[in-house]
């Protein structure tokens, strides 16, 4: 709606509320939600890159265990698969390892029987 406000400055912000079917304080409140919910998050990445220095493979379940106290002392509410949303969104999702296939060393010391 902002952008709107841009463009057609001559027009309120009364008249795209309703022009939309909300309340300018409904706007408002949204407009302060997401400042929250920036902060929150913010926030929650930080805590997140405090227990990667000393875990850096900790995967998302063991990051939100570990992120219970500090989130209700915030009173953050975050679930587990919002915090996986987060961390894929910021980047900070760490990747699956890939597994180096172990075959027979075809050149060990021990004793051969001949094909």
């Amino acid at each position: 709606m902002s952008v709107l406000r841009q463009m057609y400055p001559q027009y309120s912000l009364g008249y795209y509320c309703r022009l939309f079917g909300k309340s300018r304080q409904g706007w408002y409140e949204q407009q302060n939600k997401a400042e929250d919910q920036d902060i929150a998050e913010a926030l929650v990445i930080g805590l997140v890159k405090e227990i990667r220095t000393y875990l850096p493979r900790c995967g998302v379940s063991k990051l939100y265990f570990l992120l219970q106290d500090k989130l209700q002392e915030h009173q953050i509410k975050l679930g587990r698969d919002a915090l996986y949303v987060l961390l894929l969104e910021s980047g900070y999702l760490i990747g699956q390892r890939r597994r180096k296939p172990y075959t027979t060393d075809p050149n060990h010391p021990w004793h051969k029987f001949p094909t």
